[in-house]
């Protein structure tokens, strides 16, 4: 995937997410893996409904995957970046029109980061976002049925992802970038599956043994420990 490529999936991403006609379910109480729980003491600010869980991680994980395909894609960038050989003024080398330059792909990685914040920032819903920094930690809560279950946000913008000054202006900068761009991509890709496993539970709802059995043994094959699905509350 080119980096043009990669812009343009962050930019359909963005007129994607859109909030579902979903209804309110039971919400079980559930011990989280240590990736999506809180840290002990931390101040829980935001409070969803089962309906308002389902909607925002719905808008979070959308945006998610988009965001981890266009850091796949940029990837790339930052290594074609640290080829000095095929940067150089001499080389005149150019896609679409447009010759390879550091100063070129790294105002072309800058936009993707400022799209892929623009991402995070619109799968905000009611003072809560699962993928940002900013996010206080959130609170799923059903008082019908006594369910509750706090969830610490999965950042998934240029903050909580550590890509705050990254440069391709020389080969060792890029060099740094494109070792960063590599972990950044792979800690989205495993903060978006913490999301999906979330997901899964709550839509699915099916806490019978042979159920409980497979989502423990799906976490298990994650590296998560044994026993992080327990105080299940029918």
């Amino acid at each position: 995937m080119t980096i043009s490529a990669a812009i343009s999936r962050a930019s359909e991403a963005l007129k994607l997410i859109q909030a579902p006609s979903l209804t309110v379910d039971r919400i079980k109480s559930l011990k989280l893996n240590k990736q999506l729980a809180p840290e002990n003491f931390s101040e829980v600010r935001v409070v969803y409904s089962g309906r308002d869980t389902k909607i925002a991680l719905s808008k979070a994980i959308s945006a998610g995957n988009s965001i981890v395909g266009t850091l796949n894609a940029l990837k790339s960038s930052a290594r074609l970046a640290g080829r000095g050989s095929l940067v150089s003024p001499l080389a005149k080398i150019s896609i679409d029109g447009t010759r390879i330059s550091r100063l070129n792909l790294s105002s072309d990685i800058q936009r993707a980061f400022s799209l892929i914040n623009k991402l995070v920032s619109n799968s905000q819903f009611r003072n809560g976002n699962f993928i940002s920094s900013s996010s206080p930690n959130i609170r799923i809560h059903t008082t019908r049925f006594g369910g509750k279950l706090d969830i610490a946000p999965q950042a998934l913008d240029t903050n909580g992802l550590n890509l705050l000054g990254l440069s391709l202006l020389d080969s060792k900068s890029a060099n740094n970038a494109s070792v960063r761009i590599e972990a950044a991509a792979n800690k989205a890709a495993q903060r978006i599956d913490s999301l999906e496993t979330l997901q899964r539970a709550i839509n699915n709802l099916n806490f019978t043994p042979e159920a409980l059995n497979s989502l423990t043994s799906e976490l298990n094959s994650s590296g998560l420990p044994s026993g992080t699905l327990v105080n299940i509350i029918s």
